[in-house]
C-alpha cells in the first residue's frame, strides 16, 4: 500500500511541475493590443516585482518600474495587487507567503512581471506581460499607454 501512495504522490508532483513550469514556457507571444484588451476587460491587475536574480542597483530599478506601472493613467480604477518575489517567498500587503501561493492567487488574471534582465525588453502574452529591466532605467519604460 505504501508503494502505491508513493507512486501517487510522484505522479501528482509531476503534474504540478508541468503546470507551474512547463506550461508557462509554452505560451505564445501576442501583439501588445491583445494584452491591452485583456487588461481593459478586467477589474484587477497583478504587478509582480521579481527581485530574484537582481543586484542592489537593479533592484531599485525593478521597484521603480512597478511603481511607474501603478501610476499609469490607463490603470486608474483597477484593483492593483502587488507581489514581490524573493527566493521562494512572496511578499504582499497580506504578509509573506510562498511564491506558488501567489501564483495560484494570480491564476488567469492579467499580470505584469517586472524582472531583471541583461537588456531591456518586453514580451506580451494574452494575460501576461514580462518586462525585463537592465542596468539602466528610464521612467517611460514602465507605463501603460
Amino acid at each position: 500500500m505504501k508503494k502505491y501512495i508513493t507512486l501517487f504522490l510522484v505522479v501528482i508532483l509531476v503534474i504540478l511541475l508541468y503546470f507551474l513550469y512547463l506550461k508557462v514556457d509554452k505560451e505564445t507571444p501576442v501583439d501588445p493590443s491583445v494584452f491591452a484588451d485583456t487588461v481593459s476587460s478586467s477589474d484587477k491587475l497583478f504587478i509582480v516585482q521579481d527581485l530574484r536574480n537582481s543586484d542592489v542597483d537593479n533592484r531599485r530599478n525593478l521597484q521603480q518600474c512597478a511603481v511607474d506601472f501603478a501610476g499609469s493613467q490607463k490603470l486608474v480604477g483597477k484593483d492593483l495587487i502587488f507581489f514581490a518575489y524573493e527566493g521562494d517567498e512572496c511578499t504582499s500587503i497580506d504578509g509573506i507567503k510562498q511564491v506558488t501561493e501567489c501564483e495560484f492567487q494570480i491564476g488567469g488574471s492579467p499580470v505584469i512581471y517586472v524582472q531583471a534582465g541583461d537588456t531591456d525588453g518586453t514580451i506580451f502574452y494574452k494575460s501576461k506581460l514580462i518586462v525585463n529591466i537592465g542596468p539602466v532605467y528610464e521612467s517611460h519604460m514602465c507605463s501603460v499607454r
